[in-house]
């Protein structure tokens, strides 16, 4: 039996006002939370979540692990990029630097866009400006309808990255929000991504852009045609400004001079008295004509 498509995917209406303003938190009400302890509850309801994904899934952790907890998760993703609906993973790069590779063949593309904050894959990328800033939120957001909030990474409850494998759990937590606070979350997780996902394609895209020649030559004939419009307007009257800009200099200079042989008590003779005096009245009245010259078609106001 045939199904009728689907409508297509908008974004809820509070998206836009749910988004939380930078130094002005909001109190958002209606929502509906429910406490996860540890991966053992949380996991199992991403996956349920994910599964029943329709349009979009925003996944955004520090550490991504290839044990079989974080595997789960990573099939679930996997199918619901298959399915058609668009998925998006984000990772640390120093937090998930052992299972990179791991993770790009767990979640393969164009099914699945991974893609790393800030790498160190090389020595010298710990040198650049802001490394010791990394992702630590642990979110994930499906169709903006269910998110999962908290401080537990995709990762065993029972590893331990520093002392290996434990018998007790580790105790941590997240919460299962559904309401109009789901939103916000949602943009938070994708402006990681895209932020990430900038970082690292930046490069490549203007390698490809220096390697084209059209769209470089077209920049260049409209940055031509800006500079030889502009010199034709303004070229007459911005050498006359420049011109004029040396006049009121020289009249400057000539005032300080006087004013220091004045505090020096040296006034001089007539005629040098006479030729400042005329100097003086040269900058102060100039005949019109001279300061039409001046002032050139750049500094009157176009009619």
């Amino acid at each position: 039996m045939p199904t009728e498509p689907e409508p297509p995917y908008d974004e809820p209406a509070g998206a836009a006002t749910a988004w939380p303003r930078r130094g002005a938190p909001e109190f958002v009400g209606g929502n509906g939370v429910r406490l996860l302890q540890g991966g053992d509850e949380l996991f199992p309801a991403m996956c349920q979540a994910i599964a029943r994904a329709r349009h979009e899934i925003w996944l955004a952790t520090y550490i991504f692990h290839d044990d079989d907890a974080s595997h789960a998760v990573a099939l679930a993703l996997a199918d619901a990029g298959r399915r058609g609906v668009r998925v998006g993973v984000v990772v640390d790069g120093f937090g998930s630097k052992s299972t990179l590779q791991r993770l790009r063949d767990w979640l393969p593309a164009p099914h699945v866009e991974l893609t790393v904050f800030r790498p160190v894959d090389r020595w010298w990328s710990l040198l650049q400006p802001g490394q010791l800033r990394r992702l630590h939120q642990k979110l994930c957001v499906v169709d903006h309808d269910v998110a999962f909030v908290g401080g537990i990474n995709v990762i065993d409850d029972r590893i331990d990255l520093r002392h290996g494998r434990s018998d007790a759990p580790r105790l941590d937590f997240a919460v299962q929000l559904q309401g109009p606070l789901v939103p916000a979350v949602g943009q938070t997780a994708r402006a990681l991504w895209s932020r990430a996902a900038f970082g690292a394609e930046w490069r490549e895209e203007v390698v490809a852009l220096a390697r084209s020649a059209e769209p470089m030559a077209h920049a260049r004939r409209v940055l031509g045609m800006g500079i030889e419009q502009r010199d034709a307007v303004h070229g007459e009257g911005l050498a006359n400004a420049k011109h004029a800009g040396i006049e009121q200099r020289i009249c400057r200079l000539g005032a300080r001079r006087r004013h220091r042989d004045r505090r020096r008590g040296h006034s001089g003779s007539r005629g040098r008295r006479d030729g400042q005096k005329r100097s003086e009245e040269s900058c102060s009245h100039a005949p019109s004509a001279q300061r039409d010259r001046w002032s050139g078609p750049a500094l009157r106001r176009p009619d």
